[in-house]
């Protein structure tokens, strides 16, 4: 399937019997694609559709903390543990765009619910959610100042 890179709001890595590590992209209408190609394979996709510098983008995060902020285009991409690793080198991050998130909270574990009305359940706590949330914020300022 051709995916409309303009129109991802989010992706997250998924695990399937049978078929093995893929990544389901979250559409803007609420719509889930599967794809069987790892996390890494399709970020490396999307930043190259952008023009996107994973190792500068790193290099200029770097004083926020880990895991990055993804930019694209004019949309910030923020890193949410959606799993726990499965093996060594398993990555379990998920990305949503900061303006689809318009809930993030829960009692124990931390949850989401964006604006398409999507919900999904994280594998942190509500801290290190609210965190990333606040960490994606501060960085989308940082870049706004810089233009």
């Amino acid at each position: 399937m051709l995916i409309k890179y303009n129109e991802v709001i989010g992706f997250y890595p998924s695990l399937k019997p049978g078929v093995g590590e893929g990544t389901i992209v979250v559409m803007k209408g609420g719509d889930e694609v599967f794809l069987r190609k790892s996390i890494k394979s399709f970020r490396r996709e999307i930043l190259w559709y952008y023009f996107v510098d994973f190792k500068a983008l790193r290099s200029m995060a770097r004083e926020f903390g880990e895991p990055v902020p993804l930019v694209l285009g004019e949309r910030v991409f923020v890193p949410l543990k959606f799993r726990h690793r499965a093996f060594a080198g398993d990555f379990c991050y998920g990305y949503f765009s900061l303006e689809e998130i318009v809930f993030c909270g829960g009692k124990e574990k931390a949850a989401i619910i964006l604006s398409c009305g999507k919900k999904y359940s994280l594998a942190c706590r509500v801290k290190t959610a609210t965190t990333s949330l606040i960490r994606a914020k501060i960085f989308r300022l940082e870049i706004s100042f810089r233009k």
